[in-house]
């Protein structure tokens, strides 16, 4: 136990102290780089929560301008179709218009001409046979009267014939009356029979006329409606045509309207598409933190590791402390056991210089013991000398004044004045003298 040097012990403090300040320093920087990736960690999530929420308005926004858009281009759509539908009509009623006025000129340039030529025709033949049914009834009377006359005739000379024929015999008389009726008869039957004949056709053919007549009256009368209507519609046309243009001007506005909406739809898409970038950007800046985080974690685990591992030599240098202080407890225990039997024996060696030694004797032993020699009085005090680093007559005044203060005659507990400026000192820099003590292994 006596074998252990102060300068060991006091080295190892040191070496613990200053693995002991490198495990503050390591457990501060892990505090530092735990409180930075805090703090990016923080950042990170509020940079996404920033971004989310853009992502979030831009995509509400594009949604809102999406649904604004087909709103808007139903209502143009709905709208456009509704203009075209109304100008397909009035365009339908125009060229309707066209065609009636085409037509009602045709009617009444050419066919109004046909119509009444070929009523004049009409007129004339209808004319000629009347005119021919009144010959022939004319004919007829005048024939009826010729006939009536001789019958009369007939009739009278029959009854001359007759009384002059009377007084002559009444047989020959009635065959002569007979065979002359006979004769009269067959002389009158086909002028009669051609009268008849000549009604009945004068009679149909004026039936027919008057059928022809009516319905000369009928068209007359459709040609006049249709004319009507004609005119009606060419009275109306102009107002159709203003009304096909407001329906025009109409349209070219919800045109017009539709092309601005659509570059207000193109633009909006073009903010969606710049949006868009932008989320793309900011999503490769959160990769790039995250990376770095990342980084940070494992260098955040490394020091971590690399902490529990000076914890572990922490508690394994403090084990080798606390036995070191116990060893030197025990040595400085035995150390004071030596110096109660040294001071014994000292007290002996003066009774025994008092008693028989000479001075130059006692001059020697006392030379030995402040050297630390061995004399033929006893063992010597210390075997062995504290190494320090210092000029030679330094030393040798140092070691003069150690060797006296390891003299037996200090109190137990008591320590000396080197280790005192030794735990005084920081960094390895004593109080008194200045200088850098080598730490010693």
């Amino acid at each position: 136990m006596l074998d252990v040097p102060n300068g060991k012990i006091f080295g190892a403090k040191q070496l613990a102290d200053a693995q002991l300040r490198v495990v503050d320093e390591l457990h501060y920087a892990h505090d530092k780089t735990r409180a930075e990736l805090t703090a990016a960690l923080a950042k990170v999530e509020f940079t996404t929560k920033k971004l989310d929420d853009a992502k979030r308005t831009a995509e509400e926004q594009m949604t809102a301008a999406r649904r604004s858009e087909n709103e808007a281009m139903e209502v143009k759509d709905g709208e456009l179709a509704e203009a075209r539908e109304i100008i397909r009509k009035k365009e339908d009623e125009s060229s309707e218009a066209r065609r009636l006025n085409t037509e009602l000129t045709k009617a009444r340039g050419v066919d109004q001409d046909t119509s009444r030529r070929t009523l004049e025709e009409l007129v004339k033949k209808k004319d000629a046979e009347i005119a021919e049914f009144n010959r022939i009834a004319a004919k007829a009377v005048h024939a009826k009267s010729e006939e009536s006359e001789a019958s009369e005739r007939l009739a009278d000379a029959s009854r001359k014939e007759a009384t002059r024929v009377a007084n002559e015999g009444n047989e020959e008389a009635r065959k002569r009356v007979r065979g002359d009726e006979d004769s009269a008869c067959c002389s009158k039957e086909p002028t009669r029979v051609r009268t008849i004949i000549y009604a009945r056709e004068c009679k149909t053919e004026g039936i027919e006329l008057e059928a022809l007549r009516r319905r000369y009256d009928g068209q007359e009368e459709k040609c006049k409606s249709a004319e009507k209507v004609a005119v009606d519609m060419v009275v109306s046309l102009p107002a159709k045509e203003s009304e096909l243009s407001a329906e025009k001007k109409k349209l070219e506005t919800c045109e017009a309207d539709l092309v601005q909406t659509r570059g207000a739809v193109e633009a909006a898409n073009a903010k969606v598409i710049n949006l868009e970038k932008e989320l793309e950007q900011r999503t490769e800046e959160i990769e790039g933190l995250q990376g770095g985080a990342e980084h940070v974690q494992s260098t955040l685990d490394s020091t971590e590791k690399r902490y529990l591992q000076l914890a572990q030599t922490k508690l394994e240098l403090d084990g080798e402390i606390n036995t070191m202080a116990m060893e030197l407890e025990q040595s400085r225990s035995a150390i004071e056991q030596t110096h109660r039997a040294l001071r014994t024996t000292k007290g002996e060696e003066e009774k025994l210089e008092a008693n028989s030694l000479s001075p130059k004797a006692s001059f020697v032993r006392k030379r030995s013991r402040l050297k630390g020699g061995s004399t033929s009085l006893g063992p010597p005090i210390l075997s062995w000398e504290p190494k320090c680093e210092m000029p030679h007559e330094m030393y040798k005044t140092k070691k003069l004044h150690q060797s006296r203060r390891l003299m037996p005659s200090r109190r137990p507990g008591q320590q000396t004045k080197r280790n005192q400026q030794r735990e005084r000192s920081v960094g390895g820099v004593t109080a008194r003298t200045g200088r850098q003590d080598r730490t010693l292994q």
